[in-house]
């Protein structure tokens, strides 16, 4: 079923560390939901930072998504079968939480016309993959042949799909049409802004503000950074930043 409740996007641009041998900038688009959760996650007992539970979750490859309790300091990863389970109503309230979620799962459904992607074996693999392909929005894999499909540039796939029995398809969050976030990323200049001191103020104050294109969270000296102007500002490589931007842009 698909997961709907929705309070904001924002994108996730990282270096690609958990597919051997490859170091390339990728964009993720997560949706986050505030002071909602799914439960029934994994307890990272080494993650007490949302910074660092969104960011480690994005680098691990059967991480979906996950929960932050911002109170309690404790965050939960949820595997691809936890998302797929739910349905809008899964997701529970509570003051001080924080729901990331990378996907959304259609269940005895698939879309037309795939590329079949004869190395990917799993159906972790597959989404995950997907996720971090250029122009991939969905992917479908046949339970019973343990087949991968990609849909490639094709948004129609996030939509036109129908009934399969033993298929199921996933939208990744760029089949919806607002803020990406990177990580390992830095726009370069910016104005301080200090009155946000943690990630999430940081994010949703940039979202609020129609002439901020994109911010930077430096989550050791927990400050925020705004940018105004061209939608795609100059960037270098920083591996202690979370840079969030409007839209994806080419970077370094």
């Amino acid at each position: 079923m698909k997961l709907s409740s929705v309070s904001s996007f924002c994108v996730l641009c990282a270096a690609l560390i958990f597919l051997p041998g490859l170091t390339e900038m990728y964009c993720i688009r997560l949706r986050m939901n505030e002071d909602k959760y799914m439960g029934g996650g994994v307890l990272q007992p080494d993650i007490n930072t949302a910074d660092k539970c969104l960011s480690s979750c994005v680098n691990d490859r059967s991480c979906f998504a996950m929960d932050f309790d911002t109170l309690e300091k404790e965050c939960f990863f949820h595997d691809l079968d936890r998302i797929c389970e739910g349905s809008s109503e899964d997701l529970h309230e509570k003051e001080g939480m924080i729901n990331w979620q990378m996907a959304d799962c259609f269940n005895d459904t698939h879309a037309y016309r795939g590329a079949p992607q004869p190395h990917l074996l799993t159906e972790s693999e597959c989404v995950a993959e997907c996720m971090v392909t250029v122009d991939c929005f969905s992917s479908d894999f046949n339970h019973g042949y343990g087949e991968c499909f990609h849909h490639m540039g094709d948004l129609n796939a996030c939509t036109n799909v129908q009934t399969f029995e033993n298929i199921r398809h996933v939208n990744n969050m760029f089949c919806e049409t607002d803020l990406v976030a990177v990580s390992g990323l830095q726009a370069l200049g910016g104005y301080l802004m200090p009155f946000y001191k943690d990630m999430l103020d940081c994010v949703n104050q940039c979202d609020l503000d129609s002439q901020c294109v994109s911010c930077d969270w430096v989550p050791e000296e927990q400050t925020c950074w705004f940018h105004y102007g061209p939608e795609c500002k100059a960037t270098q490589l920083n591996d202690d930043i979370i840079h969030f931007q409007r839209k994806p842009c080419d970077h370094p």
